[in-house]
């Protein structure tokens, strides 16, 4: 039976702006990787809001994530059981983080900025934060270099 989960360390980590306001950051381990992208604003784009992929652009797509976890040195990402099947049947994806923790911290920012509007378990105490808000003008340079 193949399993419904991915885990894996993410030694390095990458943030691309491919064009203004979009931001697409990849978690790179030994065997895997994972890409989350969105737009700054929140607002979809013509391809859809979230964009998720893992491992290559055939386990990939937009608006297929049910849920984002981002923990102190780790982030989770759960799909729907219905949108598993064009995931190899996989659901949850978890990845910890180990890369210097400055750099981490400032990926993490972004992330949660990011997401700060996206749907949460109340239960769930690693989630991003509804509340969490940062003015623009208060983020942090995303230069990670």
């Amino acid at each position: 039976m193949k399993s419904t989960a991915i885990f894996f360390t993410a030694y390095q980590l990458v943030v691309d702006e491919p064009e203004p306001g979009v931001f697409v950051l990849r978690f790179m381990g030994k065997d895997h990787y994972l890409t989350l992208g969105r737009r700054e604003s929140g607002e979809p784009g013509p391809y859809g809001d979230l964009y998720f992929e893992c491992d290559n652009q055939g386990h990939g797509g937009y608006d297929v994530v049910q849920e984002v976890r981002v923990g102190e040195v780790h982030v989770e990402v759960i799909l729907p059981p219905a949108v598993a099947a064009g995931f190899s049947g996989r659901r949850y994806f978890r990845v910890d983080v180990d890369v210097p923790q400055e750099k981490w911290l400032k990926v993490r920012v972004l992330l949660l900025h990011l997401l700060r509007d996206r749907p949460q378990k109340a239960e769930t105490v690693t989630c991003i934060p509804l509340a969490f808000k940062v003015p623009k003008e208060e983020l942090p340079p995303f230069q990670l270099e």
